[in-house]
């Protein structure tokens, strides 16, 4: 995982909250199941909070497939005519949004085949995360990006990917949120 020292104090309060230390109690939400389209012989199941929405946009590429957005404010469809992007303008306050997608970068490996952060999930598959701050322009207003790439070998050349936008406050929570997110997700064989 590539942290940066802006947010250590975030990923501090993440690992107490974990370990059930929290500073302040969140408030209880509840939780959904979505599952989402088929893509490269797969589906993916995963919980998510019940005050957050689901989109099942199918944005398809010659660099892979987007399958699900899901974010704590309403969206648009991600394309117009001749461009496709985000599916949100400008995140608001506390804001988070995520999307899950199928990448195939013309036959590029997926970072798993050189890359010593992959670690095996109970699964069996394969998952490299990162949680860094966002760059300051372009990222909707988002103060830290998420990013997360799961397979099912350690050498694939198809992996899905999971891109989350976060917006202060509320970072600890949101970051608990959306790795809870990706810690119950389960491939589907199709």
């Amino acid at each position: 995982m590539v942290v940066s020292a802006a947010l250590a104090g975030s990923l501090a309060v993440w690992i107490a909250a974990s370990r059930g230390h929290s500073p302040a109690p969140a408030a209880k939400v509840g939780l959904k199941t979505y599952v989402t389209h088929q893509a490269d012989g797969y589906a993916l199941r995963f919980r998510y909070p019940a005050n957050w929405r689901v989109y099942p946009w199918m944005v398809v590429s010659t660099m892979g497939a987007s399958v699900v957005d899901v974010s704590t404010a309403p969206q648009h469809n991600p394309c117009t005519p001749g461009r496709c992007g985000l599916s949100i303008n400008h995140l608001e306050r506390g804001g988070v949004w995520l999307r899950w997608g199928v990448a195939d970068y013309l036959g590029v490996p997926w970072p798993g085949d050189r890359d010593a952060s992959v670690t095996r999930l109970a699964n069996g598959w394969y998952e490299q995360l990162r949680i860094t701050p966002a760059p300051n322009e372009g990222f909707a207003g988002a103060d830290l990006v998420i990013s997360a790439s799961i397979a099912p070998t350690r050498h694939a050349t198809r992996w899905w990917g999971l891109s989350a936008l976060l917006r202060g406050p509320n970072e600890a929570a949101n970051t608990r949120a959306v790795l809870d997110l990706l810690r119950s997700t389960q491939p589907i064989r199709a």
